[in-house]
């Protein structure tokens, strides 16, 4: 509780409630115990205890309000990025023309979004993949695929990486999808996937 409170995830109000030996517990012992003087609340008498009570109340109010007014401005991004990003999660389709004769495809992706991650798949050649390095930031999508690239049928295959970089449109993703690795050099390739039709 106390690594939170020093790292400023948390704040801790220690209220003395009965006597005890709370300056023996050492991260106790650096904060500022409640009531104002140490004493234990059990040790006032009628009124008192009341006035004690709603002091306390207010300085727990205040450090509310003055702590909400001091939320980091990497919060409130945060919070405006993510009220601001469209909704990927789901499946979209793009017909793909690849740089090389009669490739043609129809290429399916499939997206779940936490936070700024994304994952799911996405086809290259008809085969689906595993999205890697998903990642959505504001409208902008980007993640990479592998796949296997043979030089005819005696050579061995090599890795292929496909990197993909969208940009999220109302219902489309205008995508920009650069291949490296495996055994031929790739130009960009220009696609839109357009959302999936519900049903």
């Amino acid at each position: 509780m106390f690594d939170r409170h020093e790292q400023g995830g948390m704040t801790v109000y220690p209220l003395l409630v009965k006597p005890c030996p709370w300056q023996e517990v050492s991260w106790l012992a650096r904060l500022q115990v409640r009531p104002r003087d140490a004493r234990a609340l059990a040790s006032f008498r009628g009124a008192k205890v009341d006035e004690v009570l709603v002091e306390v109340a207010r300085e727990i109010s205040s450090m509310a309000r003055n702590q909400a007014k001091e939320t980091p401005a990497s919060s409130v991004g945060e919070a405006k990025e993510l009220a601001k990003r469209p909704e990927i999660s789901g499946e979209w389709e793009a017909v793909v023309t690849y740089d090389w004769p009669n490739a043609k495809y129809s290429e399916t992706f499939s997206f779940k979004v936490e936070g700024n991650n994304v994952f799911g798949s996405a086809s290259f050649l008809g085969v689906r993949r595993t999205v890697r390095n998903g990642n959505l930031s504001g409208d902008r999508l980007t993640f990479v695929t592998k796949s296997q690239e043979r030089l005819g049928s005696t050579s061995e295959p090599r890795e292929t990486r496909h990197h993909y970089r969208g940009r999220v449109l109302k219902n489309e993703i205008q995508f920009v999808m650069q291949t490296d690795g495996g055994h031929s050099e790739h130009s960009p390739v220009e696609f839109t996937a357009r959302r999936k039709p519900a049903g």
